[in-house]
């Protein structure tokens, strides 16, 4: 009832929301498991097209007093584009062509800026999204981040990761020395869930990468673990 109520409050005063409020509302859709009225979808798409032709707009104008720019929208940060991209993908939203291909180009502009957590949600939304078919920059830019934030990625993000790269339909673009660090780091996790586990092991097998006796063990014996608490 509570989320009802916020809902109606949301749509009627949509044109307050700032993109990151939006970007985060989503988010609780997705989490909730609760789709998304179209009219909250639509404002989305059109806050990003509106930003998009705003900035066209700025780069073509050779001055502009400081009013004007008080007035121009903030430009996309990785929250907002790793939560759009990962709540969408979630709850199997259909984003046009036009607005995919901002988002992905935006998340190409701010790559620096990612998180671990965004870099592996925002991976495995983009083959979702995109159907295996994403955006070749992104995928190389997003890779080159999760090389250097391999060591901070937990067991659910090497799983989302691993399921992305091994997903992607253009398999010459992945990264073999992202693979192997990934593997290194599954190996220093001694902790799966069994939704993990098989995703790793499935990910690994597509890349034609071996799992070592340690790691291939502690996967096993997340799905153990997993199997006698469902039988307790």
């Amino acid at each position: 009832q509570m989320l009802e109520f916020l809902e109606g409050q949301s749509i009627s005063r949509i044109k307050d929301f700032s993109m990151t409020e939006l970007s985060t509302l989503l988010w609780v859709y997705a989490k909730t498991a609760r789709l998304p009225p179209d009219p909250f979808v639509a404002a989305i798409e059109g806050r990003i097209q509106q930003q998009q032709q705003q900035q066209h707009d700025s780069n073509t104008v050779v001055e502009q007093t400081t009013a004007d720019r008080r007035h121009l929208l903030p430009p996309l940060s990785p929250y907002e584009i790793s939560n759009i991209l990962w709540s969408a993908a979630r709850l199997g939203l259909s984003i046009g062509k036009d607005t995919m291909e901002l988002l992905q180009d935006k998340a190409v502009e701010v790559i620096d800026l990612f998180t671990p957590k965004g870099i592996s949600n925002s991976l495995w939304a983009i083959i979702k999204l995109t159907h295996n078919k994403p955006s070749r920059s992104l995928l190389i830019a997003l890779q080159e981040k999760a090389m250097m934030s391999v060591d901070h990625f937990t067991s659910q993000d090497i799983a989302k990761i691993l399921w992305a790269l091994a997903s992607a339909e253009h398999r010459t673009d992945v990264s073999q020395k992202l693979i192997i660090s990934l593997h290194r780091r599954a190996l220093a996790i001694d902790s799966y869930t069994e939704e993990e586990a098989v995703s790793v092991l499935w990910g690994f097998s597509k890349l034609s990468v071996q799992t070592k006796g340690v790691l291939l063990n502690n996967l096993k014996k997340a799905q153990q673990q997993q199997q006698q608490q469902q039988h307790q």
